[in-house]
């Protein structure tokens, strides 16, 4: 009996000084290419690390480093200028004062004008105020109107009641007479300069822009099968856009930056007594996506797809699509939207750059771009 513990304790000793293997370190996260993506039809396992992607054999040793060729898309804003035609002089806004009243003498009391048009109205102001002109108009809220002004100084506006006249020579009033509900009432307004900005020629203003920079990742997407959904999101394959042995991964592909002008929201408008005014607004930078590409490990494109984010792979009947959300560049936004892509496994690979022989497309032709070394040894 004695013989038979000393054996169960020995056993148990033994399993405490078991200690876990530690396999890998520093890797954020694991993912995994689906067996049927890979030409093996195994499932392979991979991390994306310091920007590149390291996939991993059985046993999880690294097997190879991919260097993934991505566009950094650029983004900020700045402050833009430009220079456009005064066309006029535009009413913005007018308030009430309350109703027109005077002092009669005789009953010594304050009376209010009550009028039934605009043309009573102007004969009776006319006739109280002997030395003013009067003159009718319809102001921004379409009210019966009329302002006045003096000829004893000489000239036929005073120009402290309209609106820089000594610029537009055209009566603006500042203040000026309505018929409102049968009385004659005050009113005052404000105005701005009108001006046609749709054809503004806007320059950057030096000094101004702000932008940022974010090396753009390649696009994940969950897989779906006509069977059941599986909660497996990976980036990279081998034989789902091709059937070589190739990784392959998707990036976008973006345009030089642009400046998008908000227009109608200006923080400075300068008058240059000119004729001509000078507006200050902000503005976007941008870079607009141009398109997807599947390039593989050597650089190279293998397939184009539209501009935009692929969310799901869906295989349907033995058929891969690839649902996406489609973005169209900015001048044509209401064709954006969701749409569903058949994948062709015949498309052939060519460099990204659209250099013969840029292999890692890097823009230059070099011993980088080697992928093979043969030796020949020539006769004498």
């Amino acid at each position: 009996m004695k013989k038979i513990l000393s054996i169960v304790a020995l056993f148990v000793a033994t399993a405490a000084m078991a200690e876990p293997e530690e396999v890998l370190t520093g890797i954020n996260s694991l993912e995994f290419v689906p067996a049927e993506f890979t030409v093996n039809n195994k499932t392979v396992a991979y991390a994306k690390q310091d920007d590149n992607i390291i996939i991993y054999d059985d046993n999880f040793n690294q097997k190879a480093v991919i260097k993934p060729i991505v566009q950094t898309p650029v983004n900020g804003s700045c402050q833009v200028e430009a220079t456009v035609k005064i066309t006029g002089v535009k009413m913005q806004s007018s308030y009430s004062n309350g109703r027109y009243s005077y002092w009669d003498s005789e009953a010594m009391q304050q009376k209010e004008i009550q009028a039934s048009s605009l043309t009573d109205m102007v004969k009776k102001l006319s006739a109280r105020e002997t030395s003013y002109t009067f003159v009718p108009f319809t102001d921004v809220n379409g009210l019966p109107s009329c302002y006045s002004y003096s000829t004893q100084y000489g000239t036929a506006y005073n120009s402290s009641q309209f609106y820089m006249y000594d610029k537009y020579m055209t009566a603006y009033p500042t203040s000026y007479y309505t018929l409102e509900d049968g009385y004659v009432c005050r009113r005052n307004t404000s105005y701005t300069i009108d001006f046609d900005a749709s054809t503004a020629e806007w320059k950057e203003i030096p000094g101004t822009r702000t932008t940022y920079s974010s090396g753009d990742e390649i696009n994940s997407f969950e897989y779906m099968n006509e069977n059941s959904q599986s909660d497996n999101s990976f980036s990279i394959s081998q034989t789902l856009f091709n059937n070589d042995d190739s990784w392959e991964y998707v990036t976008a592909e973006y345009g030089e930056p642009v400046v998008k002008v908000y227009e109608g929201s200006y923080y400075k408008t300068t008058d240059n007594g000119d004729g001509t005014v000078t507006l200050k607004t902000n503005a976007n930078i941008y870079s607009e996506k141009k398109s997807l590409q599947v390039k593989n490990d050597k650089g190279m494109v293998v397939m184009t797809l539209p501009a935009g984010y692929i969310h799901t792979l869906i295989k349907y009947y033995n058929k891969y699509y690839l649902d996406m959300y489609k973005q169209t560049p900015s001048s044509s936004s209401s064709k954006n939207g969701n749409t569903l892509i058949r994948l062709d496994k015949t498309a052939t690979s060519s460099p990204s750059k659209g250099i013969r022989g840029d292999v890692n497309g890097d823009g230059v032709v070099n011993m980088t771009d080697a992928n093979e070394v043969v030796n020949m040894y020539l006769g004498k």
